[in-house]
């Protein structure tokens, strides 16, 4: 049986397959870095979102006057902390269910 030898229009069509899946290897890093980037500023924006909600609560105890603003920043810590445990608790469990 004799062995296929490819032709010029074969070796042309491979080289272009081969440009084009550079290519699309290319766009799909591209898109995975942007996507994770993404992503980070995502988080970024939730944490700031609940910063500026937590500083709205803050200023809605000042106003009722009921709290001191040393006991309202220490009711903003203690409850940063617990905030920080659970985020801390919720991606440690992701791995194991």
């Amino acid at each position: 049986m004799a062995k296929y030898e490819k032709t010029a229009k074969d070796k042309a069509w491979d080289a272009q397959r081969t440009k084009l899946q550079a290519e699309v290897s290319m766009w799909r890093n591209r898109y995975n870095v942007e996507y994770a980037r993404c992503e980070s500023l995502m988080r970024k924006n939730d944490e700031l979102t609940q910063c500026i909600t937590d500083l709205e609560a803050a200023v809605e105890e000042l106003t009722k006057g009921e709290m001191t603003a040393e006991e309202v920043l220490a009711k903003m810590r203690k409850q940063a902390e617990l905030s920080d445990m659970v985020k801390f608790l919720v991606n440690g469990s992701r791995g194991l269910f």
